[in-house]
């Protein structure tokens, strides 16, 4: 197997991630920004940069039955973005976690809109699904995931020491 020539201009710092949507490569970095390259040319292969975080972008996911692609930062923001006519473009903005995003998976359902998880430093997963009217910049979450207006199923690991409990014997 032969490496092709790097894709020129790098980022400034580490990449910490790709995803691909839309026929395009998408590369997240600690130097904030997100950077969409062409993967069937070796040469000008760079369409768009878009400084995406306020800190470090630590995961990507892509959706290939919407279209979205999901960036998540050690700020605890998530964000939408769509790909079209060669440029990224926000769709929402989510402050959905206290501490670093450092994981995001798409999950399949049937109701054909995007639905994904996103785990986080803050010991908390959550799971997001778009409304209907995402692209005209609605908000993000359906609240009847949980039959509740709180946005999101909520789970939170138990801290190490709830777990040593757990396996404390019970005295009787």
């Amino acid at each position: 197997m032969e490496a092709m020539s790097p894709f020129e201009p790098p980022h400034f710092d580490t990449v910490t991630s790709l995803a691909l949507v839309n026929d395009y490569l998408v590369s997240g970095s600690r130097d904030k920004n997100l950077k969409l390259w062409r993967v069937d040319t070796a040469i000008h292969n760079l369409k768009f940069t878009a400084y995406a975080h306020q800190d470090w972008i630590n995961t990507l996911e892509s959706d290939d039955n919407t279209g979205l692609l999901y960036s998540g930062s050690r700020d605890g923001r998530i964000k939408v973005w769509c790909a079209e006519k060669e440029k990224l473009r926000c769709l929402n903005d989510l402050n959905s976690h206290q501490q670093a995003v450092n994981s995001i998976i798409k999950l399949e359902n049937s109701s054909g809109r995007g639905m994904f998880a996103s785990g986080s430093a803050d010991r908390t997963i959550k799971i997001w699904r778009m409304n209907e009217d995402l692209m005209s910049r609605g908000p993000l979450i359906n609240d009847d995931i949980s039959n509740r207006n709180t946005g999101c199923l909520l789970y939170t690991s138990p801290s190490p020491r709830d777990r040593q409990k757990s396996r404390m014997p019970s005295s009787a």
